[in-house]
């Protein structure tokens, strides 16, 4: 629960709560437990199936397994050669197909779909910047599409209509007399 899940924003002048010493100690626990459960969610998937008591040696392996799997083995995968080229591939196929939902006036679900999954693997840090990315991409390709010139078309596609040609402005220089 380091996490927050709710964003709450209370505006109030005044505000009293009042609770007897074992209401707060009970509600204190309560945020404990909660903490400590969603701690060993993770790991209950290494937990032996037998009580402390009865097999030692099995709840000694279960600590060091949790230790080494979650956290030792992900943290060296981070920094593997194959684990960063995966995932700047994978951050860079997010960014094209979130420009793509940009510039579509009603995304497909299939790729709804594509970009969630995606986002599924990636974190928030990643999605945010890349979405940072593609929306600046996206801008700068509506800016470029609107600011070039159209082209002027030429004698031999069109024999009828003049063809244009931009005169360079002249330089006016001032007098000595002036």
């Amino acid at each position: 629960l380091s996490v927050p899940q709710v964003m709450l924003n209370v505006e109030c002048d005044d505000i009293a709560v009042s609770l007897m010493e074992e209401q707060f100690t009970s509600a204190q626990l309560t945020i404990d437990a909660f903490t400590r459960y969603d701690l060993n969610r993770k790991f209950w998937k290494y937990r032996p199936a037998v009580p402390l008591s009865k097999d030692k040696r099995a709840w000694w392996r279960y600590a060091i397994t949790a230790v080494v799997e979650e956290d030792v083995k992900r943290r060296l995968q981070m920094w593997s050669w194959k684990y960063i080229v995966n995932h700047l591939k994978l951050c860079k196929r997010y960014e094209k197909k979130y420009r793509e939902k940009l510039q579509t006036l009603s995304p497909s679900s299939a790729l709804l779909q594509e970009i969630q999954l995606m986002e599924d693997e990636m974190d928030v840090f990643n999605i945010l910047y890349y979405r940072k990315l593609a929306k600046k991409k996206h801008k700068e390709k509506a800016q470029e599409a609107v600011s070039s010139p159209r082209p002027v078309p030429s004698a031999k596609s069109a024999p009828h209509q003049a063809v244009k040609t931009a005169a360079a402005p002249l330089a006016v220089k001032p007098s000595p007399s002036d």
